[in-house]
């Protein structure tokens, strides 16, 4: 019996110190995300990009993303952001 209460015991510590630890962790990792809204294509231009390029901006935002967002980038301008 005395086994099962030791085994039980420690099984409780390992849960309680996996709840105290997680929440530290989840706060200290950085969230970052690089929205593009690109309508400016030579076969045509695309009409609500834009919009939808700062609608998913700020549903990251909410969801604690840091976001960088940029609008119709060529080829270099991609690669630089």
């Amino acid at each position: 019996m005395p086994l099962i209460s030791n085994v039980l015991a420690l099984l409780g510590l390992l849960v309680a110190f996996t709840i105290g630890v997680a929440p530290s962790t989840a706060r200290a990792e950085q969230r970052i995300a690089l929205v593009l809204g690109n309508a400016a294509y030579e076969a045509g231009a695309l009409k609500t990009t834009a919009n939808d390029a700062g609608l998913i901006a700020q549903t990251l935002e909410a969801a604690g993303f840091e976001v960088i967002g940029a609008r119709d980038l060529d080829n270099d301008a991609l690669r630089r952001a």
